[in-house]
């Protein structure tokens, strides 16, 4: 393998480099397109390259895209590496949140915060073991597809897409770690639909892969990076799923006539200055992200898949806190707050066994002995379904939640309920801070 003299600099990092954005103990390296259209690769140490001098050392060519052309122009690029400096973390979140606001009427003005540090840590996500999905939802008017314009003027390589296939989504992801913004998701065809989501649900997670069978003549398989940033954009809600690795953010419309006919023009001066202000931020200030990801201790209510979302945007507002007043980590708090209590833990097929049983084991003590046959009818009133769940479906749902078959009988096979098992599943399934134990059966 033959090594440009020039970019020998770039020897002895432990891990493959990634053309666009990588980040490890050496370092940051960010690629961009200059204002001719070719790409330079730039590090934290203020050098570049371009992109014939690297093509040894990096995972994939280093190759011109268009969606990427302009977002960090030659002037401030060259500035930077002259002077090395950079903008407070708290300076550009403020100016995208006043970007955030011309644009659109928030039904809470903590959503301004969650969209600016998100859109911020797009630049950082490399750092993060996961990068939560936004899911924005509303009717007609409410503004989702001007929000996804100002998210595509501003967060790291971002691509707004209409309906995409599921092969231009992995291979985008593997060669640019772009910030996929979906919208209109309602839209996507049933042949792609399926695909797409296995994308969105598992690339929230550092090191997710997708693999496809490539080549023409000899096929082989071949695994693709799917992990990147991800918004998406419709009408309705995402399906449970999905929504599970998704923080939601509900649009209303507007009654301000300013907010309503506010124009977003992706051109404009100041979605440069927040994206230049972000790559040098992303070059010089990566440690102290690090930093403040090893250092965070979230809230003890903030727990399992809500705390894996939220922790990369509170540690971007956990540096940009100690730089001012600003106080964005209250913001995102009171708004993870709610969404730990929106979220449910349980499925409907759970909540509705955990009603049931929790009405049968009233007045029989401590414990209840449940075939599967004799509660289907009762939790198929519950679901509203319109047909009856079998046995042995139910008998499945009481497994999950850890209600143990006994011997099977005439009748079934029953399940030994007891009092303690079922406080134990409302403790796993239910928030902290909200749940209320009963009162401990009496000892005789």
């Amino acid at each position: 393998m033959e090594i440009k003299p020039e970019a020998a600099a770039l020897l002895g990092r432990s891990t493959p480099l990634h053309p666009w954005l990588h980040i490890d103990a050496h370092g940051a390296i960010v690629s961009r397109m200059t204002d001719s259209g070719t790409c330079q690769l730039v590090t934290s140490e203020r050098t570049s390259f371009e992109a014939k001098d690297v093509k040894d050392l990096v995972t994939a060519v280093l190759r011109p895209y268009h969606g990427l052309h302009g977002r960090w122009p030659d002037a401030d690029a060259e500035a930077w590496r002259q002077s090395g400096s950079a903008p407070a973390f708290s300076e550009v979140l403020s100016l995208m949140m006043v970007a955030l606001e011309r644009a659109v009427e928030f039904p809470r003005p903590e959503q301004r915060a969650l969209l600016a540090t998100w859109t911020m840590g797009s630049y950082f996500f490399p750092l993060f073991l996961a990068y939560p999905r936004l899911s924005l939802a509303g009717e007609k008017g409410s503004g989702k597809s001007k929000l996804m314009t100002v998210l595509s003027a501003t967060a790291f390589n971002a691509l707004l897409m209409v309906n995409p296939t599921p092969a231009v989504l992995y291979r985008l992801v593997q060669e640019f770690r772009p910030t996929l913004l979906l919208d209109e998701v309602e839209g996507f065809s049933k042949e792609d639909a399926r695909e797409i989501l296995a994308i969105v649900n598992s690339g929230y997670k550092a090191g997710a892969t997708v693999p496809r069978c490539e080549g023409k003549e000899q096929k082989r398989v071949e695994s693709f990076q799917v992990y990147a940033p991800l918004a998406l954009a419709a009408i309705r809600s995402v399906n449970g799923t999905t929504e599970d690795r998704c923080i939601p953010l509900v649009l209303t419309r507007g009654l301000d006539p300013a907010h309503i006919n506010a124009e977003v023009d992706p051109a404009d001066d100041t979605f440069t200055t927040i994206r230049s202000g972000c790559y040098r931020l992303l070059l010089t200030r990566w440690p102290a992200v690090q930093e403040a990801v090893a250092a965070l201790t979230p809230p003890d209510w903030l727990v399992a898949r809500a705390r894996e979302l939220w922790k990369p945007l509170l540690a971007i507002a956990a540096v940009a806190d100690q730089e001012s007043g600003l106080e964005i980590t209250r913001d995102l708090l009171r708004l993870a707050r709610d969404h730990v209590a929106d979220r449910e833990d349980l499925s409907d097929e759970g909540a509705a066994l955990m009603e049931e049983l929790t009405e049968r084991l009233d007045g029989h003590g401590s414990t209840l002995i449940v075939r599967p046959g004799d509660i289907a009818e009762s939790l198929q009133k519950r679901l509203g379904w319109k047909d009856r769940p079998t046995p042995r479906l139910v008998g499945s749902w009481l497994k999950r939640y850890g209600f143990s078959p006994m011997r099977r009988a005439k009748g079934g096979i029953p399940y030994e309920v007891t009092a303690e098992k079922l406080e134990l599943m409302k403790v796993r399934y239910t928030p902290q801070d909200m749940y209320i134990p009963t009162s401990s059966p009496p000892n005789y």
